[in-house]
């Protein structure tokens, strides 16, 4: 839906980067701070995704202020952090029973979770090099 109103692939890039951005605090945080609930990755998701439209696509249309990339990611970052702290605060907690089931099914009982910060890290860079050597296979230099 949005392919006709991105004016270049970079412009398309920047929207998941933007997205990205917005969601990846509550995505890590979200196995160490167990109030976290699906409602706050709801709102950081659906938050992150309007901001991200609006200063891609929206903003260039309405405004004869350039924002800069990282002015942009930044604007997306503080009002999706903003929008799923409240929602956060604003819905009921997981109960007890779900949170044990949870971590009973990721093993999330605290030791493991260095390794998987590791392991997320680790899988990061190699999700990263391939993609940067497939680009660098099909364009050269």
């Amino acid at each position: 839906m949005l392919a006709p109103l991105i004016a270049s692939a970079k412009s398309g890039f920047d929207l998941m980067v933007q997205v990205g951005a917005g969601t990846g605090l509550v995505f890590l945080l979200r196995w160490f701070w167990m109030r976290i609930n699906a409602w706050t990755e709801i709102a950081a998701m659906t938050a992150s995704v309007l901001c991200a439209v609006f200063f891609q696509i929206v903003w260039p249309r309405v405004s004869d202020v350039q924002l800069l990339f990282w002015q942009k990611l930044l604007w997306t970052i503080a009002v999706t952090t903003v929008v799923w702290v409240a929602a956060t605060f604003l819905t009921k907690p997981e109960s007890p029973d779900t949170l044990n089931r949870f971590r009973s099914l990721v093993r999330a009982e605290g030791r493991d979770v260095g390794k998987g910060v590791l392991m997320t890290f680790l899988a990061s860079v190699g999700i990263f090099g391939f993609m940067a050597l497939v680009t660098k296979l099909i364009c050269g230099n």
